[in-house]
């Protein structure tokens, strides 16, 4: 059996995500190991996940083309590439978005405005949207702020005021 490369490389993710565990677990204060540790699970059982279906997965070859139908592989190839690219581009820009947002008007708000923009931009009613980004932040808040006492940037715009 051919290790294939997917595989190799989710193996290394699985080992970081374990060291970055150990390592958050020696951090001594619990405010401090809350995060790294959640995350560090999380990616660890995605990876787990990911890796017993690349186990299982089949290298499939495409079908060999037609005597009379010629295929070139590069121009498919380039298409799915370019839309590969574009999408990628689109979510940088939503994450970087999201990130100026909370430089400038900090956590809340931006997740607020994040969450209706995201979901309007995705074909969402108003409403819908408006009620979503509402709760989600309102859900944010109690998590963050109430349940671990966490002082979350303000922004620069609200710096002064909070």
């Amino acid at each position: 059996m051919k290790i294939k490369a997917r595989i190799v490389f989710l193996i290394f993710i699985l080992l970081l995500m374990i060291l970055t565990g150990g390592m958050a677990l020696n951090f001594g204060n619990m405010e401090a190991t809350l995060a790294p540790l959640l995350i560090s699970g999380c990616i660890f059982v995605l990876g787990i996940i990911e890796l017993v279906r690349e186990v299982r997965s089949k290298d499939e070859a495409p079908p060999p083309p037609a005597d009379e139908e010629e295929v070139s592989l590069t121009v498919v190839e380039t298409a799915q590439g370019k839309g590969e690219s574009r999408r990628f581009a689109v979510a940088l820009g939503w994450i970087g978005g999201y990130a100026l947002g909370i430089y400038v008007l900090g956590f809340f708000l931006t997740s607020l405005v994040f969450g209706f923009t995201y979901l309007r931009a995705r074909g969402r009613p108003w409403a819908s949207s408006a009620v979503f980004a509402a709760c989600f932040t309102a859900g944010l808040y109690l998590i963050f702020a109430l349940a671990f006492k966490a002082n979350l940037y303000p922004g620069i715009v609200f710096k002064g005021w909070i």
